[in-house]
């Protein structure tokens, strides 16, 4: 109802400014603001119209934020090599303007990163290059931050892709030095986890899960509604090599929270997050012995892979599902 009420002034508001002339600038802010009330209601074709007419109004740093915008519509109707391709052009026109925006910039590359690792193939490779305004930030490693933290561990799992281990567990090592709080530095922790495991280090992969275990349990899960919580979830997919039962009492405590995912995030209601959920809910139910719910979850997570093309998701996927005995099932994945 809120959002409602914001809409309604927001469009009054634009109707005065184009009655008045007011200059493009102060209609492309309103545009962008309606745009994006538009996008917390997932209406999708109104944020896209709102948003194309604050990206056409050339105004700098607002044209930006729209062009950025367009990218989580498009990755929210699953059309990822779209997003992409609109994340970079978010990038490119930001080197134009004159107002710079930190925080953006860095949301911007992270989102790149991501769909870069999403759609990783023989046709979408990493690129591993970074805006100078952010790699001097990176490089200054006592400067800690979210998006940083993250781009470090995206960028940790395109070198691993590429065989580099060494490059792989440098950044890797990196996110975690950079998470800024507990729960981000269980996500980091699980993360390194897993790095270490799937270049054959499980004795480090089981340290680094025993350490992300000790510290989770300090941790409200249910005060933070963004990305935090998936730190949950990939620590019980690395446990699910290291520490069965504690994957189990992991997955447990994600699936207790009682809080939802704040609804301005592209996280919520999105397919990725489903796949990873999913994946790691296999994962358990093989290990408490429930094959044929396991079998099924992997199928579901092969498939919906495939058709959003994270290719090497639904690779592991069918490794996964191969290595889940199903009665007489017939198959060889």
């Amino acid at each position: 109802r809120d959002v409602d009420r914001g809409l309604k002034m927001l469009r009054e508001l634009y109707s005065a400014s184009e009655a008045l002339s007011a200059h493009r600038a102060i209609r492309g802010e309103i545009a962008y603001k309606i745009a994006f009330a538009y996008w917390m209601k997932r209406e999708h074709r109104e944020t896209l119209q709102y948003a194309l007419i604050a990206e056409g109004a050339n105004a700098d740093i607002i044209s930006v934020r729209a062009a950025f915008l367009r990218g989580f519509v498009a990755a929210a109707r699953e059309r990822y090599t779209e997003a992409l391709a609109l994340f970079n052009s978010a990038l490119v026109k930001y080197q134009t303007c004159r107002e710079r925006d930190q925080d953006l910039v860095e949301l911007i590359v992270v989102q790149i990163a991501a769909f870069e690792l999403n759609l990783r193939s023989a046709t979408v490779p990493g690129t591993h290059t970074l805006p100078p305004e952010i790699g001097t930030r990176i490089i200054a490693t006592d400067e800690r931050g979210v998006s940083r933290m993250q781009l470090a561990s995206l960028d940790s799992w395109l070198y691993a892709f590429d065989g580099d281990q060494d490059r792989a567990f440098q950044l890797a090592r990196l996110a975690h030095h950079l998470a800024p709080t507990p729960a981000w530095k269980v996500w980091a922790l699980a993360n390194r986890a897993q790095i270490k495991a799937v270049f054959g280090h499980v004795d480090s992969a089981r340290e680094f899960g025993a350490d992300a275990i000790d510290l989770a349990e300090t941790v409200d899960w249910n005060a933070y509604s963004g990305e935090e919580r998936t730190a949950l979830l990939l620590l019980a997919q690395t446990l699910a090599v290291t520490n069965p039962a504690g994957a189990v009492e992991t997955l447990h405590r994600y699936e207790d929270l009682t809080t939802d995912v704040d609804r301005s995030m592209m996280l919520k209601d999105e397919v990725r997050l489903w796949i990873l959920e999913t994946h790691v809910r296999g994962l358990v139910h093989r290990i408490r012995g429930e094959h044929h719910e396991a079998f099924e979850a992997f199928k579901g997570v092969r498939a919906a892979a495939q058709r959003v093309g994270i290719v090497w998701r639904a690779v592991l996927a069918l490794i996964e599902i191969d290595a889940t005995p199903v009665g007489g099932r017939g198959d060889f994945y």
